[in-house]
């Protein structure tokens, strides 16, 4: 069936199809990067005028992704400005995205009609056109689980064990969650290829002399191995299982995949009524998981599963850009069930059911995109991203050319356009802040120039004793996210210490 993807035809359509998104995005979200973009933009540009990584004149080991700050910093060689280097990163990998999963799909042998329509679900997806732009390393993410799939279906030649342990070491400096993608693999290889076990062995070889290579450094550089980010987004202990947080991802999870979850539901009913008119369609139920083995689609729901189950356990918020990354593998899944049950449906429920899946795909998708996902990211940037670029204005003015130094959770924009050496209040880029146990604490030891509130608390209990305040400016702006929507005040204030600072 590859052979069918080198027609001009074809490559035509693949081509037009993996721009898509990132037309789409350039229109529905043309200005849209996330506060986390910007600190990557912040590391890029310490790492060009210090050669070593950095944020805000402080070295730190700030990022999970460092391998996107190395690329961002070799592109912004090419393209000069870090923040057009990284949207074009990302475009990139949008682009790839969705061209590798358009010959995985071919690979597969899936039904034409089955076919276009898992392009299309993944080419209207509302969270993939919000980040196919955005700066992020997202669709490089979902890029490389891509590759992974491909290369663990082919043979097993030495080279592309060896291009497997290539892939996952970078990948999992690129996004942590490949760690355990990677251990997943492992053991479903181990068990499902006996054969295959002396190759996995160099492939994890590989993989781990990238990944201890990278750790080497981050000590020599940082004096710990351990990112400053796990600390403090994913560092409360083994298991903090937590109701709300459940219901919160499961509509991640839901939302990210509304078409596929409504087919696979309509595929249940399908099998269960059959199991019950048909005793014989046991044996058709039996060569599907026989077929979903063989075809390493179980890794896939391995992953997904996997993904899911650690950060609810570790109660670690699954925003859209975390769970994108498995979109495509869950589009594939339900693609290839598709097509396997298929084989046994009428033309007339054949008709009827790629009916419903394609109206899922543009209803739900339609809904989500013009009444949740833009508005939501249309508040964001003139919002949040326009008023803190504004204060980041207003702290490099006050400063006047001194050395000065702001307190704030959001470090992204500030960091980068401000000037200020940031004195980070959820710790991701200092990781001094977990040596104490309140932002009071903190900041009377750190006694920052400013402080920047957004409703998380009042100026008076964070004070130290021997400081007062001057409010700079403030402002009301639309929560900064789909599931926070609450108005909040953004608060500069400048601080003036008894001592005679400032």
């Amino acid at each position: 069936m590859i052979k069918y993807f080198f027609r001009n035809k074809n490559r035509v359509v693949a081509g037009i199809a993996s721009f898509m998104p990132i037309l789409f995005s350039y229109l529905l979200f043309p200005d849209f990067m996330g506060d986390d973009a910007y600190i990557h933009v912040g590391f890029i540009k310490g790492l060009i005028s210090t050669g070593k990584f950095s944020y805000a004149g402080e070295i730190t080991y700030g990022s999970t992704s460092p391998l996107w700050v190395i690329f961002g910093f070799i592109f912004s060689k090419v393209f000069l400005y870090p923040e057009v280097s990284i949207r074009i990163l990302c475009a990139l990998f949008t682009f790839f995205t969705i061209y590798i999963f358009y010959i995985t799909l071919l690979d597969e042998n899936i039904n034409e009609k089955i076919f276009y329509a898992s392009l299309l679900s993944i080419t209207f997806n509302p969270f993939f056109l919000k980040w196919a732009i955005s700066g992020m390393e997202t669709t490089a993410a979902m890029t490389a689980l891509l590759v992974v799939y491909n290369l663990n279906k082919k043979e097993l030649s030495g080279l592309t064990w060896l291009f497997m342990g290539i892939i996952f070491g970078l990948s999992i400096l690129l996004r942590p969650e490949f760690a355990a993608f990677f251990v997943l693999f492992l053991l479903y290889d181990y068990f499902a290829l006996p054969a295959a076990r002396k190759r996995l062995f160099h492939t994890a070889a590989v993989c781990l002399l990238i990944v201890f290579a990278w750790l080497y450094y981050a000590y020599q550089q940082f004096g710990t191995m351990i990112p400053n980010t796990y600390a403090a987004k994913a560092g409360n202990g083994l298991i903090t299982l937590d109701r709300n947080a459940l219901v919160r991802d499961t509509k991640v999870l839901i939302a990210g995949n509304v078409p596929e979850i409504f087919l696979l539901c309509i595929l249940i009913l399908y099998v269960t009524s059959s199991l019950v008119k048909n005793k014989n369609f046991k044996f058709v139920l039996k060569e599907y998981f026989n077929f979903i083995k063989s075809n390493k689609i179980l890794l896939i729901l391995l992953w997904t599963f996997g993904f899911y189950i650690f950060y609810i356990l570790k109660d670690v918020t699954i925003i859209s850009r975390y769970s994108l990354i498995l979109v495509p593998p869950i589009i594939l899944f339900s693609a290839v069930t598709f097509n396997f049950f298929s084989q046994n449906f009428t033309a007339k429920t054949m008709k009827i059911v790629l009916v419903l899946y394609l109206t899922s795909i543009v209803l739900s998708y339609g809904y989500l995109t013009f009444n949740v996902v833009k508005p939501s990211n249309n508040n964001f940037v003139q919002g949040f991203q326009k008023t803190y670029k504004h204060i980041a204005s207003i702290i490099r003015n006050e400063s006047k050319g001194n050395n000065m130094s702001v307190a704030v959770s959001d470090v992204g924009i500030i960091g980068c356009y401000s000037g200020a050496r940031i004195d980070d209040l959820g710790g991701l880029v200092d990781r001094t802040r977990f040596d104490f146990n309140s932002d009071k604490e903190y900041i009377s030891y750190k006694k920052p120039d400013f402080i920047i509130l957004r409703g998380e608390a009042n100026i008076n209990n964070i004070l130290p004793s021997d400081a007062r305040y001057k409010t700079i400016y403030q402002k009301y702006v639309p929560g900064f996210s789909i599931n926070d929507p609450a108005t909040r005040l953004i608060s500069l204030y400048k601080i003036i210490y008894y001592n005679g600072k400032n």
